[in-house]
């Protein structure tokens, strides 16, 4: 009889240290049916005479021609040694499918993670950082979080500096008619042109981590040294911080890590699962939505792409969302909180909870059936109306303090359908479109001159 040598379990198995001795145990030492311990992944694979198609760390093609090895989910009580790890690492040019997982040993898939880790319990503030774009979808859905803490993953350390500067000068929003988003100057930066749409970092200074995004270079009567953002956020949990950069503060500009599309369905732990410094599929025209479904996240300083998006609840914070030759951001049946985002359209049908926070909406908004509040809001070039309200049973409620905008091609703000409900907290809001401010079609609209409070937003919320 052979020698084994055996993981500590029920039973005793084969084993061979890693998938390049796997391959090599052919017909010769094992039929149809065996199993064999690998010990660099700690799982079993058994073997399949039929054959297949290799698979990193999945499927193993025998040498001598004779099948394939197939990996099982694990059945020893190691199969729960991977939920120790508390700090993953994933880096698609430099990792390798039989590492660690550590710093030293990265991964070189999101796939052979989710082989190690799905449908175990995670261990309390575990954090999974991509080191590169990963030609995957970002799955959280057999991801199981430690229910007393948030599972993160971040892609922070694959973010690339493009550009680096100093404010010389930042102005917060104007609500003064035309009205404008905050303002950021850096001499360092002759042309911010070259630069739309990418994120921007504070690393110093009042905004010290900070986060923000250009969303036109030569807003309104500036010239192009120059950039329109939304006021920088400092993500935060649950809640960002508002932050206002200081003179002389150092940035950087920077380009994210890419996945191919993000999927949140399952993650539904006690406290929401933070995605940080990823962006999606960006298209450059046409309608190419992903689907973001399930759950609940808190997107850090990401850029979605364009996406039809239908949650239990989520949080953005310092994001943008949607792509300015792509189509719009549907939000669908959910509950989701702006802060500091950038938007390029985006439209709500179904039923939604909208709060939106110092954010700029670069081509305008259009709500069916839904709930709103807006605060602190830009809203510009809309190629129609800039907020457009076009379903009955919508609630709206503008802040006056700050929902402004201008260069909407029809009405700065158009409400078309009766049926809807429109508050506002002293004056009406200034967002101004080429034919007129406001629109008002048909019968049965309404203005109502009183704030709609947290605690009625809340209320209506939750009784819907």
């Amino acid at each position: 009889m052979r020698p084994r040598i055996a993981p500590s379990g029920p039973f005793s198995t084969d084993s061979t240290p890693n998938l390049a001795g796997l391959a090599i145990l052919g017909a010769r030492q094992f039929g149809a049916g065996s199993i064999v311990w690998v010990q660099s992944l700690r799982r079993p694979f058994v073997k399949d005479a039929g054959g297949g198609v290799a698979v990193p760390g999945q499927v193993v093609t025998c040498t001598d021609g004779s099948g394939v090895w197939r990996s099982l989910t694990p059945f020893s009580e190691q199969a729960g040694y991977w939920t120790s790890r508390t700090d993953w690492h994933i880096d698609a040019s430099s990792g390798s499918t039989e590492g660690d997982g550590s710093a030293a040993q990265p991964l070189d898939s999101w796939r052979e993670l989710l082989a190690r880790l799905s449908g175990q319990q995670l261990a309390p503030n575990t954090t999974i950082n991509l080191h590169t774009s990963i030609s995957e979808q970002l799955q959280l859905g057999s991801l199981v979080p430690d229910d007393t803490t948030s599972l993160t993953v971040t892609a922070e350390p694959a973010a690339t500096t493009v550009a680096t500067g100093t404010v010389t000068s930042y102005t917060a929003e104007t609500v003064v008619a035309p009205g404008e988003a905050p303002v950021l100057r850096s001499t360092d930066v002759a042309d911010w042109t070259p630069y739309t749409n990418m994120r921007v970092r504070f690393l110093d200074g009042n905004a010290a981590g900070a986060l923000t995004w250009v969303a036109k270079a030569a807003p309104g009567a500036y010239s192009v040294e120059y950039a329109r953002v939304p006021r920088p956020m400092r993500p935060g949990y649950p809640f960002p911080t508002d932050s206002t950069p200081s003179v002389g503060s150092t940035f950087v500009i920077e380009s994210l890590a890419t996945v191919d599309s993000f999927a949140l369905s399952g993650a539904t732990a006690r406290y929401a699962t933070i995605v940080r410094g990823l962006q999606g599929p960006q298209p450059t025209g046409g309608d190419a939505n992903q689907a973001i479904g399930g759950g609940r996240a808190i997107f850090q300083g990401c850029a979605i792409g364009d996406a039809a998006v239908t949650s239990e609840y989520l949080r953005f914070q310092a994001c943008r969302l949607g792509t300015p030759g792509g189509s719009s951001v549907l939000f669908r049946s959910g509950f989701y909180d702006f802060n500091g985002c950038l938007f390029f359209r985006a439209y709500t049908d179904r039923w939604a909870a909208m709060r939106v926070n110092d954010c700029v909406f670069q081509n305008g908004v259009i709500v069916w059936t839904s709930f709103w509040t807006l605060a602190h809001t830009g809203i510009f070039d809309s190629p129609i109306s800039g907020l457009t309200v076009s379903a009955a049973g919508a609630s709206l409620q503008l802040g006056s303090a700050g929902l402004y905008g201008y260069g909407n091609a029809q009405y700065g703000i158009e409400v078309e359908s009766p049926g809807c409900m429109v508050g506002y907290s002293s004056t009406k809001p200034v967002i101004t479109g080429t034919l007129a401010n406001f629109r008002l079609a048909g019968v049965n609209h309404a203005w109502v001159d009183a704030p709609l409070t947290d605690a009625t937003w809340l209320s209506a919320i939750q009784n819907h």
